[in-house]
């Protein structure tokens, strides 16, 4: 036969572990569709452009745009 504490779910003596109203709150705003998917759109965009202007500082002397621009107008005419 088993033990009884080995069946107990939870240690009584700490009570029962109830959400946080501020946990509780979060859950319910996060059920709203539209800030849900205003607060994912936003993130992958932030994600996109931090990445893009990382890429543009890193590779700025690759790029070289003036050049760029020489090579295009003696290939264009």
């Amino acid at each position: 036969m088993k033990d009884n504490k080995e069946i107990q779910i939870y240690d009584k003596s700490k009570g029962y572990p109830a959400p946080s109203k501020l946990r509780y709150r979060l859950e319910r705003i996060w059920l709203r569709a539209w800030l849900r998917k205003l607060i994912l759109r936003s993130f992958f965009l932030v994600v996109t452009l931090v990445s893009l202007a990382s890429c543009l500082i890193l590779f700025k002397h690759e790029l070289k745009f003036g050049d760029l621009k020489n090579s295009f107008e003696s290939f264009v005419f």
